[in-house]
């Protein structure tokens, strides 16, 4: 759970890792896209695909430290450029698939 006053000017956030998973995750998230739709600047970390592209103004898709592609998130999401990005996201399209 995050508590933070009316006019935060550092917000910490905890990993949503795989031992952060259910409702705890997602009372997160939409703390998290609340802030984003108040105006506050975020800089996530995620493999939240769904949340990356709903959220961010602007998503930076890195491999093993590197920065690969940055745009838009419509740019990265439906035209990815690099090759290592298209797999990523067909890899992640074909999980959430699975899982639906």
């Amino acid at each position: 759970m995050i508590g933070c006053n009316n006019h935060p000017t550092e917000l910490t956030l905890v990993q949503l890792d795989q031992g952060f998973l259910g409702d705890d995750a997602l009372e997160v998230l939409s703390v998290m896209r609340n802030l984003a739709n108040e105006g506050m600047t975020m800089v996530v970390v995620t493999h939240e695909m769904d949340f990356a592209y709903e959220v961010a103004t602007r998503v930076i898709f890195m491999d093993e430290g590197t920065i690969i592609e940055e745009g838009t998130p419509q740019e990265i999401f439906e035209s990815p450029k690099d090759l290592r990005t298209r797999e990523f996201l067909k890899n992640y399209l074909r999980k959430r698939n699975t899982n639906i």
